[in-house]
């Protein structure tokens, strides 16, 4: 009488580069991405790149994945598996892969924008520039001082 014990498959652990075929593990690790560099390749070819926002990543196996407008809705259910990279800069790319169709998207950092009405705001050539922002915020301090001096004689520090 033999008795065999259960063979214990352990998850892999995959780290930095490897291949993920599990859409959890898929949807776990794309789900953390904001701003991406994409390229989207057909025969190792480049149909297209640029950047773009994860606007969502998602399971679903009735719906697409879109990217229009910088926004990318992520469906992982649009891909077999997906290839960590290493990239030359240190960072991974996560290469959604469906037959010769693939999706390489590496994590892109976001500036916030200094637009506000098509103007650059900090941009020292244009009509605003940091010398007007600082002029502007100067003279909404000093009305506020003026209006706390014109309604009861003495400044209120607590507000500053």
């Amino acid at each position: 009488m033999t008795h065999s014990s259960p063979i214990r498959v352990t998850a892999p652990c995959i780290i930095n580069a490897g291949t993920i075929v599990s859409k959890s593990d898929m949807l776990r690790a794309l789900s953390r991405l904001t701003h991406v560099r994409y390229t989207h390749l057909w025969d190792d070819e480049s149909r297209s790149q640029g950047s773009a926002t994860i606007a969502e990543v998602f399971d679903d196996p009735q719906q697409s994945t879109v990217l229009a407008n910088r926004l990318l809705y992520l469906n992982i259910h649009s891909f077999d598996y997906l290839e960590l990279r290493p990239a030359e800069n240190g960072k991974t790319i996560f290469a959604l892969v469906r037959g010769d169709e693939q999706l390489c998207l590496e994590s892109a950092a976001h500036k916030p924008s200094t637009t506000f009405a098509g103007i650059d705001m900090l941009d020292r050539d244009s009509a605003f520039g940091e010398s007007t922002l600082e002029f502007a915020l100067a003279h909404i301090i000093a009305a506020k001082l003026d209006a706390q001096l014109d309604s009861d004689g003495d400044i209120d520090r607590s507000t500053w």
